[in-house]
């Protein structure tokens, strides 16, 4: 049947079968509940499911008993988009067709009847404060008639002599100083440090030419000046809506608003105060860069191995950087993806160890280079966003080097083999047992060496996004590989772990209502497999996540105008790899531009290896890498000590 008739309804209204099920719910209804209208009833979800009411309603319980439409009960609820509400509730029998019966259940929300009640019964209060004063104020006024003349000429003197010292008290203040109406008119009083500090005299002007708002939000703040004057709600709660800057090229400028009252307490004029706080600012900003270096350092001098791969990669990510410009340069038309995924994974190593401006700076030229329609030519700007990375990388590496030393020391031609490493080969019976052995120890290590560093970037994600994450498990990470071999494909996989972090890992309000753990739980599985005659190093990656919803990519992929009805869920999946797409309709620090896991299997193909996704929407996603191990051109080892 058709529900039509329900839909334009302001008050949010139910249709319940005989079992309690939603069947249908008008938008205002779905708003309240928090969630898409087709879903409640595609979830066959109940009433009380929907909405926690904090007292019984028993009506609910007894859906084939009520016959006429109940008495209005009124409860207090709360839902996943809404708390602390209260609503008017009644149902009524509805028999949409003779065999068909369904309850309508009508929801009047009251809450914010109730504030504006207690709000105007305060200001009733007030007002017949007000009578009381103006009462007695009448009584003294019949007093003063008596020599009205006097007393105007008394009080007019005083008035002169107290805007004499407000104006010289005024102009003594190194503050702004200025009053608008609610026309937003500046009053003709103001400080004499307004001409300094706002560049401009203020009186007459209109508010938003001296707080110099752009044309194209002058509309929304004249709405906040109407909101304010007409104080729909608290001038404390409104004025943080205000704008708490004046935009500058040199100085910054910080705004407070203080409302002045008639004797109605009704709010008559705006009181705006600037101050100029750039040497505050500028201290402020050099505490935060003092404290970032010295984190950089600790960082630096805790993780030095992971911080030397990293500057490492770094190192080939800029030659590539810098070529891809050149070619860039040449033809503007050249695809970036590549410059993109180099600046995605400077980004990401570089937030893993504190450098926050370098950080800034890459996601910074991250925004410039997305692919334009018709492209544009490469500004200046975006050169020096360029050449700030490359100063700033090769600071960082100088840095290093002249710490610990050289940041790719020569391999040394001597072996270095402890007591226990001797004792093992004596007691191998093959000298080709002796032979691996030693060749193991020059050519390979523990891939635990190049994942020390992944905690961390797990847990600066997790903070960033206001997630909670237990410790990351990793197991056989004493699995050898090739030393070198994967340095890059493990430098990329800090994209798989804030992609986990920042898509997969729900909030800890969302996991306590879908019955998970608070804390998202992350694991690092490494083992050797063989694939067409090779040997290869596996890595399976699995979080507890929502899962990959193919839905999800799907209207991506209708909104990029990109062909795949003919593709399963488990293909769709698999668009997340490519460049340039995102399910994130906004750019965030972490994500919205579908770099980094185009990065990760630019990696993989690179090895020539291969990439499997295993999902369960609402539980889990698992991604399997398989690495071949590259043939290595092994030496004579000249020495063993």
């Amino acid at each position: 049947m058709s529900y039509s008739l329900f839909d334009s309804l302001l008050e949010p209204v139910f249709a319940l079968n005989s079992e309690g099920h939603i069947v249908y719910s008008n938008e205002t209804a779905a708003a309240i509940c928090g969630v898409n209208p087709r879903k409640l009833v595609r979830m066959k979800t109940t009433l009380q499911q929907a909405i926690r009411f904090e007292d019984a309603f028993d009506y609910l319980t007894q859906l084939p008993t009520i016959t006429s439409a109940t008495p209005y009960k009124e409860l207090k609820f709360s839902t996943d988009a809404y708390e602390n509400g209260k609503a008017q509730i009644t149902i009524q029998p509805y028999h949409p067709k003779p065999d068909v019966n369904e309850y309508l259940v009508f929801f009047r929300d009251v809450t914010l009847e109730e504030r504006l009640q207690k709000k105007y019964r305060a200001e009733l209060e007030q007002k017949e404060s007000y009578i009381n004063e103006l009462q007695a104020a009448r009584n003294q006024l019949e007093i003063y008639n008596k020599d009205l003349e006097s007393i105007v000429r008394i009080r007019t003197a005083e008035i002169q002599d107290l805007n004499v010292l407000m104006k010289a008290l005024l102009d003594s203040l190194n503050q702004a100083f200025f009053v608008f109406d609610a026309k937003g008119v500046c009053a003709p009083l103001f400080s004499k440090a307004c001409v300094d500090i706002l560049d401009m005299a203020p009186n007459g002007q209109n508010i938003w030419d001296v707080l110099k708002i752009q044309p194209s939000k002058v509309d929304g703040f004249r709405n906040w000046l109407h909101t304010v004057f007409s104080e729909m709600l608290p001038f404390e709660d409104l004025k943080p809506l205000g704008p708490d800057k004046i935009p500058h090229a040199i100085k910054t400028i910080s705004l407070e608003y203080f409302p002045i009252r008639n004797e109605q307490n009704q709010i008559e004029k705006i009181v705006c105060v600037g101050s100029d706080v750039t040497d505050l600012v500028a201290a402020q900003t050099q505490a935060v860069n003092d404290r970032e270096k010295v984190q950089s350092i600790l960082k630096m001098i805790q993780n030095k191995k992971e911080l030397r791969l990293f500057l490492l990669e770094t190192k080939t990510q800029l030659k590539t950087l810098d070529s891809e410009f050149k070619k860039l340069k040449v033809d503007i038309t050249h695809n970036r993806d590549a410059i993109l995924r180099v600046l995605h994974t400077i980004k990401g190593g570089a937030a893993t160890f504190s450098y926050n401006h370098l950080k800034e700076t890459a996601h910074h030229l991250e925004e410039k280079m997305i692919p334009q329609d018709p492209p544009l030519a490469i500004s200046t700007e975006v050169i020096d966003l360029k050449n700030i990375i490359e100063m700033e990388s090769l600071s960082i590496i100088n840095f290093y080097t002249n710490v610990f030393g050289e940041l790719a020391p020569k391999d040394d031609e001597n072996i270095q083999l402890t007591q226990s490493d001797l004792e093992a080969i004596f007691r191998f019976q093959k000298m080709d047992d002796v032979r691996n052995f030693i060749e193991e120890k020059i050519y390979f290590q523990p891939v635990k060496n190049l994942v020390s560093q992944f905690p961390v970037v797990i847990e600066k994600t997790a903070q960033l996004l206001g997630k909670s994450i237990s410790p990351l498990v990793i197991k056989n990470d004493t699995t050898p590989v090739p030393i070198k071999a994967f340095d890059s494909f493990f430098n990329s996989f800090v994209h798989v772990l804030r992609n986990s972090i920042d898509h997969g890992i729900e909030t800890p309000k969302i996991r306590n209502t879908v019955g998970k753990s608070l804390n998202g739980n992350v694991s690092l599985e490494f083992s050797l497999v063989t694939q067409k005659n090779k040997k290869c190093l596996q890595i399976k990656f699995r979080d507890d996540g929502q899962g990959v919803n193919p839905a999800r990519i799907r209207a991506k992929l209708i909104q990029k105008k990109i062909a795949h009805a003919h593709l399963s869920d488990n293909e769709v999946i698999y668009y997340i790899f490519n460049p340039s797409f995102s399910t994130r309709d906004e750019v965030t620090e972490t994500s919205g531009r579908g770099v980094g896991l185009d990065a990760v299997k630019y990696e993989v193909d690179a090895l020539g290896g291969t990439i499997t996704i295993n999902t369960e929407l609402g539980h889990y996603t698992e991604f399997v890498f398989v690495l071949p191990y590259p043939e290595i051109q092994k030496s004579t080892v000249k020495k063993v000590a």
